[in-house]
């Protein structure tokens, strides 16, 4: 019997490609829901991070009490917790600075199509993955895709300015990347709900002083500031991050990575539908080629197959097939037991025939 059906594989890896794509259509969300929050709060781009990060732990740190889950337990989860808090506040501020000295879309542009590359490089090294030819074939299409789609920056940008923020831009590739990669591999004691609720809130907590630093941080409660913190904190925060980390267990932090990318076609879609944008012939073709590279990514990840977590049911079937391979399977336990019983019957057969008296 085989340890890891193929079955099982496909059904496991759909399961966390389903929960990756969900997640990414969310986080699409967040630029419409966090350029609505800035305009109508008057609030700079450090504060609606902040929002987002506290708004979303809070609201995840409310589901875990009120639901009587497990909160974290032993230091491994409690180190992993403060490791990810604190990448969270770096990598959220170092992309919220390069948007302020250089264009958004570059910003945009620099971290969203690093971050795959980076991880990518990472399982490579530490052999968690190999660098297929779909793998490097999705990421280069990802790249060329998100450079049509927010094409070049003005020229008014000065190279010192252009250096600094395509530097802080990478700076937030890279600590998203090193998430990805660590929130891949599971934790004894600590889920992915309490993980997520615990390292927001305190990455937004350490992010408060850099933002009150930077401008404004204290918002005007309205209707409309306020629907938009509440949708902001649930929709691409409470809602997509535990599906993300949860779709992580399932597939390899590259094809995570690469679905991420789902983000700006989201926001692209809303900005056409919600805002009235017009999309150009590049914008167009940039687009198609960033939907190829994520269909390559999900078939590339459906065709590898991922291992599913060890269950009872597992362990079991590994522990026969160690029997077997060692020669001790139940098969040959059986033999030996039915031979057993059948050498004791004959000896006692001889020794009761030697034991009777001769004939007389």
């Amino acid at each position: 019997m085989s340890p890891l059906r193929p079955s099982r594989l496909w059904r496991h890896g759909t399961a966390g490609l389903t929960r990756l794509t969900a997640a990414g259509m969310l986080f699409g969300t967040g630029g419409i829901l966090a350029r609505l929050l800035g305009s109508t709060a008057h609030l700079p781009p450090l504060a609606v991070a902040c929002y987002r990060l506290v708004g979303g732990g809070a609201l995840l740190l409310a589901v875990l009490t009120v639901t009587k889950a497990r909160w974290p337990r032993g230091s491994d989860a409690w180190r992993r917790i403060v490791a990810v808090s604190a990448l969270t506040a770096t990598y959220q501020a170092c992309y919220h600075l390069s948007a302020a000295i250089i264009p958004v879309g570059l910003a945009t542009l620099t971290t969203v199509g690093t971050i795959p590359v980076l991880v990518s490089i990472v399982e490579h090294v530490t052999g968690r993955r190999r660098l297929t030819g779909c793998v490097l074939a999705s990421i280069g299409l990802a790249f060329v895709g998100l450079a049509l789609m927010f094409g070049v920056p003005p020229v008014g940008v000065s190279l010192p300015t252009l250096l600094v923020g395509v530097g802080l831009a990478a700076c937030s590739a890279l600590g998203f990347a090193v998430v990805n990669v660590m929130m891949s591999r599971p934790v004894h004691g600590l889920t992915d709900l309490a993980a997520t609720g615990i390292t927001f809130s305190l990455g937004g907590l350490l992010l408060v002083p850099l933002a009150a630093a930077a401008g404004r941080l204290v918002m005007q409660p309205s209707p409309g500031s306020v629907t938009a913190v509440a949708a902001l904190a649930t929709i691409p925060t409470a809602v997509a991050y535990p599906l993300y980390y949860a779709g992580l267990r399932r597939t390899s932090a590259t094809t995570a990575a690469i679905l991420t990318l789902l983000e700006p076609l989201t926001g692209l879609a809303l900005s056409v539908a919600v805002l009235g944008e017009r999309l150009g012939p590049t914008t167009v073709a940039g687009t198609c080629l960033l939907s190829v590279a994520l269909v390559l990514a999900a078939s590339s990840s459906s065709r590898a197959g991922t291992p599913a977590p060890t269950t009872n049911h597992d362990a079991r079937v590994g522990t026969a097939a160690r029997r077997q391979a060692t020669g001790t399977s139940g098969a040959s336990r059986q033999v030996r037991s039915s031979t057993v019983p059948r050498r004791r019957l004959v000896r006692r057969q001889r020794d009761s025939a030697t034991a009777q008296p001769p004939p007389p």
